[in-house]
């Protein structure tokens, strides 16, 4: 590795990069690695190796509420929104991305949640 190194975060041995320390906050790191051989006059090549960090799912969603108490008449027309719920992840990109349903307490199967 010839340049792009700071902190000595990569190893280069035979060809196989490793990581010798815990990364940062760097979204992404350009390092420059040659190759020779070993021939009477040596030949050399180089590239750029971009390595871009993949966030990683760090918080659990978090629901605005812990629990919510809905009163509905026993008339209520079939497809009523009885309540909008809300719950919000701190994690970036897709890992942010909250999905609902209902895990119990449905078994007749008289209330859904649309996506």
């Amino acid at each position: 590795i010839s340049a792009g190194n700071e902190g000595n975060l990569f190893t280069l041995s035979n060809g196989v990069l490793l990581l010798d320390k815990t990364l940062g906050s760097q979204p992404v790191y350009s390092l420059t690695v040659s190759c020779s051989d070993s021939g009477l006059s040596p030949l050399s090549s180089t590239t750029v190796l971009n390595i871009e960090i993949m966030s990683v799912n760090r918080y659990s969603p978090e629901f605005e509420y812990d629990q919510l108490f809905v009163d509905v008449f026993e008339d209520t027309i079939m497809d009523s929104i009885l309540v909008i719920l809300s719950a919000v992840d701190r994690d970036e990109g897709r890992f942010g991305d909250v999905f609902y349903r209902i895990i119990a307490g449905n078994e007749l199967n008289l209330f859904r949640i649309d996506p």
